[in-house]
């Protein structure tokens, strides 16, 4: 899944959104609180989609 949406974004993205993957999953595991685990999964998924979706849109305009 994670190799399936690196391919949709380009090349600059994939670093940017493979760090914040790998600090998540640092934090993710350190978190012994569930209540915990959730805040940062949902800050997470927020930022992710937020970079995916304004490089999909930067894409659009230079074509």
């Amino acid at each position: 899944m994670f190799s399936k949406c690196l391919n949709l974004i380009n090349k600059d993205m994939k670093c940017i959104v493979s760090g914040m993957f790998a600090v998540f999953s640092i934090l993710f595991v350190s978190c012994s609180n569930r209540k915990e685990q959730t805040i940062i999964l949902s800050e997470v998924k927020r930022d992710v989609t937020e970079l995916v979706y304004n490089d999909a849109k930067e894409l659009l305009k230079r074509k």
